[in-house]
């Protein structure tokens, strides 16, 4: 019996043992060094993969493996220096790599993580310190692990000693890199792949991702709460009342052209025969006078034109 206790109880120590993978959509690896002695000069390492062994909560066998092309400063140029033989050399060591071979817990979720890093065929030992963030699962039910990690290196260990002198023996970068970033693991094939994040969003898909965890029940999700049905209702009739308005003002607005045209046809024949008796008094009193006879026709003209001036102002007023 007290061996079946032991079995049961050494077997569920070790029942939790995984190899996780970094997924670099959401991890970083990054490093700053201090420039004229005065402020940090940051980068980052954007192409890495890597893997460990995840037992009993505690991250072992960590590999660890950066593309040095893949050297991002913000500065095309620096950038291009960096990737020269004159630091990383990229054409004969296109690789930076980390080995770890002891893993040491040192507090709650906490470990130094010793190992070897590789750069440009030199290998030292080094010391990462390593946090342990939080096991999230996420929309998709992909379950992650999180970590931070710390660490750094001198330059000259590795041959990256290119430099520039100032005064007082002050030299341009400083010997020390510091190192650090944070990490996402996940189960090999049960990554979450980074086009998920450019699925749409809104609140009904939202609704369905908390049905699919259980969080809201087959009614919920397509019932249609009363808020929602009393703002459409009311914006049904805010627009029916609009509809209703603009039918009025178009029928108004007929109504009041086909008055202006009537009204506007009779003004003008009345403007035209009081030009007309203009003319007539005008061309009979002098009768034979070409002079007069033309300001007869401009006399009829210009009532005419007053006439209808006056009923433009009066009507479009």
């Amino acid at each position: 019996m007290i061996r079946i206790v032991l079995s049961l109880l050494l077997f569920s120590v070790n029942v939790y043992s995984a190899r996780l993978e970094f997924n670099k959509d959401h991890s970083q690896v990054d490093f700053k060094i201090k420039y004229l002695n005065a402020i940090s000069m940051k980068g980052s390492f954007l192409d890495f993969s890597g893997s460990f062994l995840l037992k009993n909560d505690i991250p072992k066998e960590i590999e660890f493996n950066i593309k040095v092309e893949s050297i991002f400063t913000g500065n095309k140029l620096r950038d291009s220096h960096l990737k020269r033989n004159d630091f990383f050399d990229i054409k004969k060591y296109p690789n930076i790599k980390f080995q770890s071979n002891k893993v040491k817990p040192v507090g709650e979720g906490e470990f130094e993580v010793f190992g070897k890093i590789q750069i440009k065929n030199i290998s030292k030992s080094i010391m990462f310190f390593v946090e342990f963030i939080d096991v999230k699962t996420d929309t998709w039910n992909k379950k992650s692990w999180f970590y931070k990690f710390k660490s750094k290196i001198k330059r000259s260990d590795f041959d990256l000693s290119w430099n520039k002198t100032l005064d007082g023996n002050d030299l341009l970068l400083d010997e020390v890199v510091y190192i650090d970033g944070q990490l996402q693991a996940q189960l090999p094939g049960n990554k979450t792949s980074s086009s998920k994040h450019m699925i749409a969003d809104n609140k009904l898909l939202r609704d369905r991702e908390k049905f699919s965890r259980g969080e809201l029940t087959e009614n919920q999700l397509y019932s249609k709460p009363k808020d929602i049905v009393s703002k459409k209702e009311k914006d049904i009739k805010e627009l029916s009342a609009d509809l209703s308005n603009n039918v009025k003002n178009s029928k108004f607005e007929l109504e009041y052209f086909i008055s202006i045209l009537v009204v506007g046809f009779f003004g003008f024949i009345g403007a035209g025969w009081l030009g007309y008796k203009a003319y007539k008094l005008i061309t009979l009193k002098y009768e034979n006078n070409f002079a007069m006879d033309m300001v007869g026709w401009v006399s009829a003209m210009f009532i005419t034109m007053a006439m209808g001036s006056a009923y433009f102002l009066l009507f479009k007023s």
